[in-house]
């Protein structure tokens, strides 16, 4: 599809910018985010037209968001707040420094203390999540992989390669809580 046809598709979309990247193009990816989301296009855009086509898709009523590489998630931090997705769920939603996850918690700006981008368990567990001022803790986004234990010659350069979107998304949604990143990742 064609990121013409992929913006005539109804219902909510958001384009997502490739958040890491070392090519002087950048992909932009189209997802309708019905209630299951799903990627509808995919353009490679020259950085000198970026600006130019963020701005027009914003006034179709597309949100603008961030994806990462290697991760099937993708996010947007504008004046509708807060919204994580994967390509199977909506996430997280956020409103007014309210965060609603997806299995029904809700955690307010007030109760976080700072948010982390971790790795654990021998790099095989990564993710982000919510350090509260009570001492607990929540864990809004993370993923199991077993790459480390079944490939010797996985090291800190692959981690922060398979991380990264961690990091990427950690820090978007401290600045949205205003709240500290602390990023765990290599």
């Amino acid at each position: 599809m064609t990121l013409e046809q992929a913006l005539a598709t109804p219902g909510p979309l958001v384009a997502a910018w490739e958040g890491w990247t070392s090519r002087a193009d950048r992909t932009l990816l189209v997802y309708s985010v019905q209630s299951k989301p799903s990627k509808l296009a995919e353009a490679a855009v020259p950085e000198p037209e970026r600006d130019a086509l963020s701005r027009d898709l914003r006034k179709r009523g597309v949100r603008i968001g961030t994806w990462v590489p290697l991760s099937d998630r993708f996010w947007c931090s504008d004046e509708q707040g807060f919204a994580l997705w994967s390509l199977t769920r909506l996430e997280a939603d956020g409103r007014n420094g309210d965060l609603q996850l997806a299995d029904g918690r809700h955690v307010s700006a007030a109760q976080v203390r700072t948010v982390t981008s971790f790795v654990e368990d021998g790099m095989t567990h990564r993710g982000v999540r919510l350090e509260l001022a009570d001492g607990s803790s929540i864990v809004v986004a993370d993923e199991e992989d077993s790459a480390p234990l079944a490939d010797p010659t996985y090291n800190r350069d692959n981690l922060s390669i398979d991380a990264a979107w961690a990091s990427y998304l950690g820090a978007a949604l401290a600045k949205w809580l205003g709240k500290p990143h602390v990023n765990q990742v290599p």
